[in-house]
């Protein structure tokens, strides 16, 4: 104990000097108050948005009782809250330098790092204490394998960890997200099995058979026409799914369990009101060519979905809208995504409009194909494929003044072009009056 105390106080005078501010004396509460009377007055200032007069009183705090771990842990986020995460690390590593053992603080510590996303160092606290680690803490640690080792370290360990914790629904739905994520659905097929057998049929493990089979293109599956005389539209039947009556009778096409529509509404029907289960829903129709179908799908849960932190699910959002001809949605979905993900905003909105421009353009409303085209254009102006083509699309339309301005600009971009010289003959011979 008194190595631990020496060390904190060593590393508070150290905190102390690499402070923002000067430490006045008069700022600081009597040497004499309570160690707990200053973590409480620290954490209040936290919690105000005083990190930096937090840091005072839980400097003061963690000097009095080095040994708290919650006393610790408060100092650590004060420095990171305060702008200061270099000092938190000089902290953290100054107290686990003293005593390892401290399995709260390393996880703290990790937690900080990887919102930082630093991921060597949450490999680097987290490692040394594998065996302790409960299932929460083992995905962080793969999160941090698979951006610093790759894939197959991540999946090595989430492998270990289910031999440990093999009913653990959290841990396989790692597993198997790394499987689809990774392009690998009939690995992801037989490890649902297996997840299965260990935790049972719950519905996120049937929303992962689900976009398994997706992927492998089995959306309906091997469908057949069964009677079924007291059965209806949506009801399960055995293994079958009957999805839609089938004549004027008792017959109804049915889809077999390994099919990406039975598996998804077992998940649904399970209770599963996640924003992936409800696109693939939607995305099941689009491809089986029933867009409005699709479309009515994200209508009733629009709000919900457009607050999803998932881009595949906007994506999905704006392939639906579009193919159901739902342009204004498409429209909304798209800025939405671009919004949200400002580093692609650009290339997002200018691969947006064009695909707008040509579904005016299949619609015969040329202006329309026009006006998106050349908002396209103007995301990315030096495009120079994409003012080609709205060049030539004026051109044809009988707008060569604008055509022109245009090319010009094209060749300024590209003087060396390989169409430069049809490009040229077009420029001279407006410039010649046609």
């Amino acid at each position: 104990m008194i190595g631990i105390l020496q060390a904190a106080r060593c590393l508070a005078a150290a905190a102390a000097l690499c402070a923002s501010r000067p430490q006045e004396a008069a700022s600081r509460p009597a040497a004499a108050a309570d160690s707990s009377a200053l973590f409480r007055a620290g954490c209040e200032k936290l919690e105000s948005g005083d990190a930096l007069a937090g840091v005072d009183l839980l400097l003061s705090a963690v000097t009095r009782q080095p040994e708290n771990d919650e006393y610790l842990i408060r100092l650590l986020e004060a420095y990171v809250r305060a702008g200061q995460p270099e000092t938190a690390c000089r902290v953290l590593d100054n107290a686990l330098q003293a005593d390892s053992r401290r399995l709260r603080v390393r996880l703290a510590g990790a937690r900080h790092a990887a919102g930082a996303a630093d991921w060597r160092r949450v490999e680097l606290l987290l490692g040394p204490a594998l065996e302790q680690l409960d299932p929460p803490d083992m995905l962080l640690l793969a999160e941090a394998r698979r951006q610093t080792a790759g894939a197959g370290a991540a999946r090595a360990l989430l492998e270990g960890a289910l031999k440990r914790w093999p009913a653990c629904e959290a841990l396989w739905l790692a597993i198997l997200d790394d499987a689809l994520r990774g392009g690998r659905p009939v690995a992801a097929l037989r490890m649902v099995r297996e997840a299965v057998r260990a935790a049972g049929p719950l519905p996120s493990l049937h929303l992962r058979a689900a976009q398994a089979h997706f992927a492998l293109g089995r959306i309906l599956g091997n469908t057949c026409i069964r009677a079924c005389p007291h059965g209806r539209e949506g009801q399960f039947d055995g293994d079958w799914l009957l999805l839609e009556r089938h004549g004027e009778g008792s017959d109804f096409l049915c889809c077999p369990a390994d099919s990406a529509v039975y598996q998804l509404r077992r998940a649904l029907d399970g209770g599963l009101d996640e924003p992936a289960a409800h696109v693939l829903h939607a995305r099941i129709w689009l491809t089986a060519r029933k867009p409005q179908i699709a479309m009515q799908i994200v209508r009733a849960r629009e709000a919900a979905l457009l607050k999803a932190d998932d881009p595949e699910v906007l994506a999905g959002l704006i392939d639906v809208a579009l193919a159901a001809d739902a342009l204004p949605e498409f429209l909304a979905y798209l800025r939405a995504a671009a919004q949200r993900d400002s580093a692609r905003a650009t290339e997002i909105l200018r691969d947006g409009y064009v695909r707008l421009a040509e579904r005016y353009g299949e619609r015969g409303e040329v202006r329309l194909y026009h006006e998106w085209l050349e908002r396209a254009v103007a995301e990315v102006p030096r495009d120079v494929g994409l003012r080609l083509r709205l060049a030539d699309a004026l051109w044809d339309a009988g707008q060569r003044v604008a055509a022109v301005e245009h090319y010009r600009r094209l060749i300024e971009l590209s003087p060396e072009h390989p169409q430069r010289v049809r490009i040229a003959e077009r420029v001279a011979s407006e410039a010649d009056g046609g």
